[in-house]
């Protein structure tokens, strides 16, 4: 609701998250650096990043928070934190579909510092 949010949101140093906004807007602020998320806003945010979120609009922000525990593998850096929205993403037509299932992927498949994908598929 307006004026929710949270000034500490993550306690867990290992989790990674994504953060996507489906109704209203809210404010992020992540790793020093200030956000607004609208409809399709989309954020990766790494293991250990320092973040905080708030509702600082006149209506209910409604978001999909989505948490995992980052698997380290030696030799392999942390991915970087960033943002975007789903309407700068172009989505890619799934082979064999004639158009009809297409798949907005926020993260380079062979990017292996990413061992989570968060993608919105379209039929």
């Amino acid at each position: 609701n307006p004026g929710g949010g949270s000034d500490k949101p993550e306690q867990d140093k290992n989790a990674e998250a994504v953060l996507f906004v489906v109704e209203g807007e809210a404010e992020l602020t992540l790793q020093g650096k200030k956000h607004t998320l609208k409809p399709g806003g989309y954020a990766f945010i790494p293991p250990g990043a320092d973040w905080t979120l708030h509702n600082v609009s006149d209506a209910a922000v409604r978001f999909h928070w989505i948490r995992k525990h980052y698997q380290v593998v030696d030799g392999i850096p942390l991915p970087e934190a960033f943002v975007t929205n789903e309407q700068d993403v172009e989505p890619i037509p799934m082979p064999g579909t004639n158009g009809a299932w297409v798949t907005t992927r926020f993260v380079d498949m062979s990017d292996m510092r990413h061992d989570m994908h968060v993608n919105i598929v379209t039929f």
